[in-house]
């Protein structure tokens, strides 16, 4: 599977979604949920405005 790597145009509306691999959970543990809003936080926050 092919990942674009263009950059995201300003003032533009992306769905962007994480899933896991297969029948894999996407959270392991109850320790994952703030790893991944810690990421959400680090690199998208600042950025982009989150609607659901």
């Amino acid at each position: 599977m092919s990942t674009s790597r263009e950059p995201f145009e300003f003032e533009s509306f992306y769905h962007v979604f994480n899933h896991a691999r297969g029948k894999d959970n996407l959270f392991e543990s109850e320790k994952d949920y703030p790893v991944f809003m810690g990421l959400v936080s680090k690199y998208i926050v600042d950025i982009a405005d989150i609607y659901a």
